[in-house]
């Protein structure tokens, strides 16, 4: 499993992730003909996240999924960060901000923006993603095994990175099962 390969995987679904919320917020399905809003939010995307109330569709923040897409990081987080600064309550800005970091390779960033879109909104599943490739990399496989499990827990069953969650769950507990065995060996 090349890491290059599979971060820009990770990093395509979150930044598709966002394109359908903001197509979603666009859309405004939640809004009555006279633009009032419901009293409970309504589910946004398979993941069925609520869509930030008031977002609305920015250039920048096309570019910079744009940018992410395409690998260029370090200008995907300029462009995120200017939407950032217009619009700082929106937590797919803090998930795609924390996806360009560990695209840079900056894992302490990538954690201090995942955890400002879970102080947003608790149940953003790919900001556990994110998460659990921090703590991957930081080789605290404890920690990672807690976040991707709760992105497995949150995430929608048809969730393609759920697959993919599962199988880091299965890499990383592999050398726990083998501890073990040699452990009941003795």
């Amino acid at each position: 499993m090349t890491r290059r390969g599979d971060l820009r995987g990770r990093a395509l679904a979150a930044t598709i992730l966002s394109v359908v919320l903001l197509g979603l917020v666009i859309s405004k399905p939640w809004s009555g003909r006279d633009g009032t809003s419901p009293a409970e939010p309504v589910p946004a995307g398979a993941e069925g996240l609520a869509v930030t109330p008031g977002l609305e569709l920015d250039p920048d923040f096309l570019a910079a999924v744009s940018l992410l897409q395409s690998g260029d990081y370090a200008t995907a987080v300029e462009a995120l960060r200017r939407f950032q600064a217009r619009a700082p309550h929106v937590p797919e800005i803090h998930v795609n901000l924390g996806f360009a970091y560990l695209g840079l390779e900056q894992p302490g960033r990538a954690e201090e923006s995942f955890r400002q879109a879970l102080q947003l909104r608790p149940e953003q599943a790919n900001a556990y993603y994110g998460m659990g490739l921090v703590h991957e990399r930081r080789g605290d496989l404890d920690l990672a095994r807690g976040a991707m499990r709760t992105f497995i827990h949150l995430a929608d069953a048809a969730d393609p990175y759920v697959r993919r969650a599962r199988a880091a769950l299965w890499e990383w507990e592999a050398p726990l099962a083998r501890a073990k065995e040699a452990s009941d060996r003795r």
